[in-house]
């Protein structure tokens, strides 16, 4: 496939994409967001890939979604742009390999619950994490989902209701990001990757899959799919 907003690194094992969105902001557009998971799925079925790595262009990661004059358009038009966006969401929390967001700049609206999808994140130190639909008059709704995964009510309610920022540290003690960079957030993503792909990569997949069935259980019915992942785990050798 020929890629126009996307671009295909492939080094030290990792599947490396970077968004080029021709919206300001690095905005996710559908077409963009076709490219992403079509690279994705490249990645997926490439073998040196062990590892996948997102980043964004410029100062921006990705500051959300990029609807048009959503004024003029019919509800079917809108939904088809929710649908591609959740598809994106669901495909990258779900990737079976490790993900990691290198993230290279600020980051909001439906770029902040984009960063929620993935396995890791590490980000330059400038960054800012906002919810800003609320400057435009509108309320984060798919983007609002991925904060309430990480902060507090109060946090929430004032990043939706006030545009508060939050700065990159703040975003660490939040949740967010699991580290800071102070150098260059691509290369030490791959440093990331490399250290996880030395490990057992069959083990990474099963913590993956638990942790996604058992999201939103309640203690005991998190304990019986545990129970059950264990004994799968420990009667098929060829898993781990």
């Amino acid at each position: 496939m020929d890629y126009k907003f996307v671009s295909i690194e492939k080094e030290k094992n990792c599947g490396i994409i970077t968004y080029r969105s021709d919206k300001k902001q690095n905005l996710l557009t559908i077409d963009g967001m076709r490219e992403i998971l079509s690279a994705m799925e490249e990645c997926r079925k490439d073998s040196f890939c062990k590892a996948l790595i997102f980043t964004g262009w410029e100062e921006y990661f990705c500051m959300g979604g990029f609807l048009g004059d959503y004024s003029r358009q019919g509800a079917e038009e809108i939904i088809s742009f929710a649908d591609i966006l959740t598809k994106l969401h669901r495909h990258m929390s779900r990737y079976p390999k490790p993900t990691i967001a290198a993230v290279n700049g600020h980051t909001g609206g439906g770029g902040l619950s984009f960063l929620e999808a993935f396995d890791l994140a590490l980000s330059v130190s400038w960054a800012e994490f906002s919810l800003p639909e609320i400057c435009n008059g509108l309320a984060p709704m798919i983007s609002l989902i991925g904060v309430r995964n990480y902060c507090s009510r109060k946090t929430c309610m004032e990043m939706a209701g006030l545009g508060r920022k939050l700065s990159a540290s703040e975003a660490l003690k939040e949740g967010m990001i699991n580290r800071i960079v102070q150098g260059n957030v691509l290369e030490e993503a791959m440093i990331y990757a490399e250290r996880i792909t030395e490990g057992n990569m069959d083990a990474f997949g099963v913590c993956k899959q638990y942790y996604a069935a058992t999201s939103g259980l309640s203690y005991e019915q998190q304990l019986e799919i545990g129970k059950q992942y264990l004994v799968t785990m420990l009667k098929d050798s060829r898993r781990l």
